[in-house]
């Protein structure tokens, strides 16, 4: 999928359709960072003292914004080098980050954990849980191709 290239880049080797798809879904992504505070986002911004509610709503109104906006970055990032044939290392990154975001949010959508089984092809998640399973794959991808 990416091969880190003598001058650092890395080539990216996706399908248009697989593209497309992670076009249609940072864009998602994008929305729900930006609209009201979804359940689905609390794995991105977790609770830092959960036994001191005053001390934890005190983290995340100083937390928030600053992790808000890198996450936003990051997306921009991935949107704009997402139909590359190259990337830098700092695009790949982004491409990292973005990723994750989506799949734990996914995840937390789904109510995915460790020890989840795989589902049937007839259950109503199992799309979602394909697409789970598709962006796991992907980070996996991005994180071995970073190695040096």
């Amino acid at each position: 999928m990416f091969n880190r290239l003598p001058s650092g880049e890395f080539s990216v080797d996706l399908a248009d359709d697989l593209r497309s798809l992670i076009e249609s879904l940072l864009g998602e992504y994008r929305d729900l960072l930006l609209g009201d505070a979804d359940p689905a986002l609390r794995r991105l911004y977790p609770t830092a003292y959960p036994e001191h509610e005053s001390l934890d709503e005190e983290y995340r109104r100083l937390t928030h914004d600053d992790l808000l906006a890198t996450r936003l970055t990051a997306l921009e990032t991935f949107e704009t080098s997402l139909r590359a044939a190259t990337v830098t290392e700092d695009e790949l990154m982004a491409w990292m980050q973005s990723i994750n975001g989506l799949r734990l949010v996914l995840g937390t959508r789904l109510d995915i954990g460790e020890d989840d089984e795989p589902v049937p092809p007839d259950h109503p998640e199992a799309g979602a849980r394909g697409l789970y399973e598709l962006l796991t794959m992907l980070l996996g991808q991005v994180l071995r191709d970073l190695r040096p």
